[in-house]
């Protein structure tokens, strides 16, 4: 595969080193003088046009002479179709390099992608949750109970959009995970996506579909991202729900330490760490000491009194209303 890629020098010496079946051993330090210690690297055949790549200390490769069994650190290959490094990014801190020289930031002297894993499964997660999607049944909750739709509350507060996509995390799910690695991340794998990444995802969606228990699995998964998406959807058209409620009071009592809270029967001051709170509940614990005794009078409790956001009807600091339900 010919591409405009030029590698620095130590990135390209490391390739050469890759080519060449008579070296053995590559020390990185005697390459590079942003590098020190003894780390090094040793090669070993993986597939066709994949050579891996192993950290190893200079002493351990020569103890191997003396009959020592090393602990290889496999960081990643090579790869002679595309003529690149690909490395877990975690090697770097295995090294020691200067991250600084003469004054001035330095990148890391050796020019890698990471190894594919993320964007292999993305690309499968993608076009399973196009074959399941069509399949799959969503389920109908009632956004007016607090209850029935609390687990999608955090995504609702964060603002980020909703992915209803299959991604890597997803792949590599608890019960997922055993198949994926095993039958999707192979070496072989890791060769044929790079020459034909296309061919890959179809052969890899197949495996997928065929194996019920991992296809029903995964679609669990994505039924759950749907159903959230459309619960989120619901509640941002109605602008009267508790949550746009909430959040507008997170938004009020946001610098202050206390406020005046008013109810239908009863006004107290508060802190608002007590309002802090994104499911819109709130305690008595809360209140300030020279008010919680009137509160749980009023309504007939003798130490707890819970109240939620549609209780509230104004929020006051220093005189002025800064939020009204």
């Amino acid at each position: 595969m010919s591409n405009s890629y030029e590698p620095n020098r130590l990135t390209q010496d490391i390739i050469n080193f890759c080519k060449n079946p008579s070296e053995m051993i590559f020390v990185l330090s005697e390459h590079s003088q942003l590098i020190s210690g003894r780390k090094s690297l040793a090669k070993i055949p993986l597939e066709k046009t994949l050579i891996g790549l192993i950290l190893i200390s200079l002493d351990e490769f020569e103890g191997i002479a003396r009959g020592a069994t090393p602990q290889p650190d496999i960081i990643g290959f090579f790869s002679s179709y595309t003529e690149k490094l690909y490395l877990t990014h975690s090697f770097e801190y295995s090294i020691s390099w200067y991250f600084n020289a003469n004054g001035k930031d330095t990148k890391f002297p050796i020019e890698y992608e990471e190894k594919p894993t993320k964007q292999m499964l993305a690309a499968v997660g993608r076009a399973l949750s196009v074959q399941l999607k069509p399949t799959i049944e969503l389920s109908n909750y009632d956004i007016n109970n607090r209850n029935d739709i609390s687990w999608a509350l955090p995504v609702f507060f964060d603002g980020k959009a909703v992915s209803t996509e299959l991604d890597d995390t997803d792949m590599l799910s608890y019960d997922s995970k055993e198949f994926v690695s095993e039958q999707l991340l192979r070496n072989a794998d890791y060769e044929q996506y790079l020459i034909n990444p296309e061919e890959w995802v179809a052969q890899a969606q197949a495996k997928v579909m065929d194996n019920s228990n991992i296809k029903h699995a995964l679609a669990r998964i994505l039924r759950r991202k749907m159903e959230m998406e459309s619960i989120i959807e619901l509640v941002k058209k109605d602008e009267t729900h508790f949550w746009h409620k909430t959040k507008r009071l997170l938004e009020a009592i946001q610098g202050k330490k206390s406020v005046l809270v008013r109810l239908e029967n009863v006004e107290f001051k508060m802190y608002t760490e007590g309002l802090d709170k994104l499911n819109g509940v709130y305690s008595s614990y809360y209140i300030h000491p020279d008010d919680r005794y009137k509160v749980l009078t009023l309504n007939n409790k003798c130490s707890y009194y819970e109240f939620g956001i549609c209780d509230i009807k104004q929020v006051l600091y220093r005189g002025k209303v800064i939020y009204a339900g």
